[in-house]
């Protein structure tokens, strides 16, 4: 693009040029601005078409790049939801899980403990109830014993009687048959040697003995 003439410059070129030259020359002029105009102009054009599709660019890029990262953070959010949501749900589960178990284990131990202090119970009173059998069978033993060494001494009958027999096992007059006999056993086993070593073997002697008259 040329630089544009000053008047003095012309001036002198009217001077000195003939006047067909001069149309030509003005002519030419004419055209040479006019495509430097449409050149400048296209360019500019060109220039300003370019700047605006890169603002438009960038600005679809921009929208673009501001939609992705909504859709990002909504959908991050979402899967924060979630997870928190499905978190709170195990471990509402396993605390729901936990409870049941320390229930059970309590409930367990609940019914071990009750079933230690049947145990124990049923240990106490089987004790005493033993305790209190030992007892009777020793103030038995004794009665027995007793009644065997003194009771045809104190006249409970001439030896060899039935009522001297009937004293020996301790029954009354209206004994049947089955109760000196069951009597007999009991007092075979009670008063054994075996078991009762300190007792005159005259005890088993007249038992049997006192067996005989009765009948058993």
């Amino acid at each position: 693009m040329t630089d544009a003439p000053t008047p003095d410059t012309i001036r002198e070129w009217l001077a000195q040029t003939p006047l067909g030259e001069l149309a030509d020359e003005i002519a030419r002029r004419l055209a040479e601005a006019h495509a430097a105009g449409y050149r400048d102009g296209h360019a500019a054009g060109r220039h300003l078409a370019a700047e605006q599709r890169q603002a438009a660019y960038q600005e679809g890029e921009a929208a673009a790049t501001q939609r992705v990262t909504t859709a990002h953070e909504r959908q991050r959010a979402e899967w924060e939801t979630l997870v928190t949501a499905r978190v709170a749900a195990e471990f509402e589960r396993k605390q729901a899980e936990w409870e049941a178990t320390r229930a059970e284990a309590t409930l367990k131990e609940a019914e071990e403990r009750g079933l230690a202090f049947e145990r124990l119970m049923r240990d106490r009173e089987r004790t005493i109830e033993l305790r209190m059998q030992a007892q009777l069978d020793e103030a038995r033993r004794k009665g027995y014993q007793e009644g065997a060494q003194l009771g045809p001494r104190r006249g409970l009958g001439i030896e060899g009687s039935r009522s001297w027999a009937l004293g020996v096992m301790h029954l009354s007059d209206e004994a049947t048959l089955d109760e000196i006999r069951q009597r007999f056993r009991k007092l075979s086993l009670l008063m054994h040697p075996d078991r009762q070593p300190g007792l005159d073997d005259a005890y088993i002697k007249n038992l049997q003995r006192a067996r005989d008259i009765l009948g058993g």
